[in-house]
């Protein structure tokens, strides 16, 4: 997941501030391991990890880590192109429009850099959607021949999450509550939701989760006001929200979803960086401790890949400490994680 330049979605990291508590049940386990890369010589030797990073232009560049060496090599030749209308293209063949022109994705089962988010692209890889803004149209794209049709027209509907064979999208945001929907895709037909929410945020298993300030633990305050240390889900059928994770003056994010589906938490406060695993509300089944906060997430059939702040990628796969498998020589500061196992 990545920012675009209008709107965020997935990961964040702030300052560290206040202490720690909240409703963390399960023991901490060990600090995440300093692994190099020789101790995972299959999956170093077998991945690429993808990333991309803002260029001079406003347009994203794309490259990859070699998990061996941690260097990071530029591919020029996927690098987006402005296509008029705040919308990108992708070179092709075949070219590939997208929106926002900020956003730019690896799609692993097709070897293709795409002009979209992650959570756009459909679970197996063979397509995507993207907002024309400025036509208020919702567009299904096929990777493989570039066919680009309109999925639902006259209403500016933001992409959420894609299932096997709908997608959860939202009005557009506007900073106050808005409706959700679920669209079927090939179909189009829309079916309005009971849920509302204010941002866009992510969404897994019927749920949306969100963060915010919990009124039951303490909460620190920074520069823009009280900052987020607990994170809900709210279902999307039914409109409930139930807090699952709370943190006493910390600051706290939702990373992503493991393979299972569970969550995965990281709260920042000044005992330090812990990633947690929930299963349920105010249930944790594990907490590892990390040096740095990972300022991105990827779940594929590996596990769940991190990068963190220092430039480290790290693989994470439930019961067992996340390892580091490769560090940039000079850091990776303003990358994004793009993506998880790039096949060599």
């Amino acid at each position: 997941m990545r920012w675009s330049s209008l709107l965020v979605l997935g990961a964040f990291v702030a300052a560290a501030c206040g202490g720690s508590g909240g409703n963390q049940n399960a023991s901490t386990s060990p600090a995440a391991a300093a692994s190099p890369a020789s101790q995972s010589p299959s999956l170093a030797a077998l991945c690429r990890i993808p990333l991309s990073w803002m260029g001079t232009d406003a347009l994203p560049k794309e490259g990859f880590m070699d998990l061996t060496t941690g260097q990071v090599t530029d591919m020029p030749a996927a690098h987006l192109e402005v296509a008029g209308g705040n919308l990108a293209r992708s070179p092709g063949p075949p070219a590939l429009i997208g929106w926002p022109t900020g956003s730019s994705y690896y799609d692993a089962p097709l070897g293709r850099w795409l002009p979209a988010l992650g959570q756009w692209i459909s679970p197996e890889g063979g397509v995507y959607m993207y907002l024309n803004f400025a036509a208020s149209e919702l567009h299904v794209v096929d990777v493989a021949t570039g066919n680009d049709r309109v999925l639902a027209g006259g209403k500016r509907l933001y992409p959420l999450a894609w299932l096997t064979d709908h997608v959860y999208v939202m009005d557009f945001p506007t900073g106050s509550p808005v409706q959700t929907y679920s669209i079927s895709v090939p179909g189009g037909q829309l079916t309005k939701l009971t849920a509302k929410v204010s941002s866009v945020v992510p969404v897994a298993g019927g749920g949306a989760w969100v963060t915010e300030v919990s009124s039951d633990v303490p909460h620190a305050t920074g520069s823009n006001g009280p900052v987020a240390n607990s994170v809900s889900r709210i279902d999307l059928v039914s409109g409930q929200k139930v807090e699952w994770f709370s943190a006493a003056n910390a600051t706290v994010a939702l990373l992503g979803f493991t393979q299972s589906g569970t969550p995965l938490i990281e709260s920042t406060s000044s005992s330090g960086i812990l990633l947690s695993r929930l299963s349920g509300p105010g249930n944790t089944i594990e907490n590892f401790t990390l040096k740095q906060a990972a300022v991105g997430s990827a779940t594929d059939a590996h596990g769940t890949w991190l990068l963190d702040g220092n430039g480290e990628v790290l693989i994470y796969n439930e019961g067992a400490s996340p390892k580091v498998l490769a560090s940039a020589p000079t850091g990776l500061g303003g990358f994004g994680l793009a993506g998880g196992c790039a096949p060599r």
